[in-house]
């Protein structure tokens, strides 16, 4: 196969992709503005190097670590540079963010608005990787590779994670 053909396929795969990105752009990011603005950063990256993607490798967990990475640098520039907002300028959808962007895609494969719900409750330590195993079906490989974690600690992060999952939902009074 050639170089242009190649090229077309990621091509194709990122697009086919672009729902993925944007659930787990938003499991990174505090709301759905934010989470649009850094799957388009992460696509436009993706674009741009798209000679770096090896052909036959796993194109969704390329995407995802680009989207990691760009959201983990995204994070250190900002505990560098304090951040102060006049109240004036804080409107009503910065006060009331919403844990969790629900799509119908990611309600059927969670069980309810409870699940979603106790989920937004976890540290992102152990939300990212359940979300990505539960709501993305990504094997434990991939996710120590997109998230850039050894194995062991995915698989411990997503157990502790459902652990206190159904801690919360017994706690919500939920069966």
């Amino acid at each position: 196969m050639d170089q242009e053909a190649a090229l077309g396929g990621i091509r194709d795969e990122i697009e086919a992709l672009q729902p993925n990105l944007i659930r787990f752009a938003r499991s990174l990011t505090a709301s759905q503005a934010d989470a649009e603005d850094l799957a388009q950063a992460t696509l436009e990256r993706a674009i741009r190097f798209e000679d770096s993607f090896e052909p036959g490798t796993n194109a969704k967990a390329w995407l995802f670590t680009i989207c990691r990475r760009l959201q983990q640098r995204s994070w250190r520039a900002q505990r560098t540079r304090p951040s102060v907002q006049s109240l004036a300028e804080v409107g009503d959808d910065d006060i009331l963010v919403s844990p969790l962007s629900v799509e119908p895609t990611v309600m059927r494969r969670f069980e309810g608005q409870a699940i979603l719900d106790a989920l937004a409750q976890l540290k992102p330590e152990h939300a990212v990787p359940v979300r990505l195993y539960a709501g993305e079906g990504m094997p434990y490989r991939q996710i120590a590779a997109v998230l850039d974690l050894p194995l062991g600690t995915v698989m411990s992060r997503i157990y502790r994670g459902r652990r206190m999952l159904v801690k919360l939902l017994l706690e919500a009074g939920l069966p």
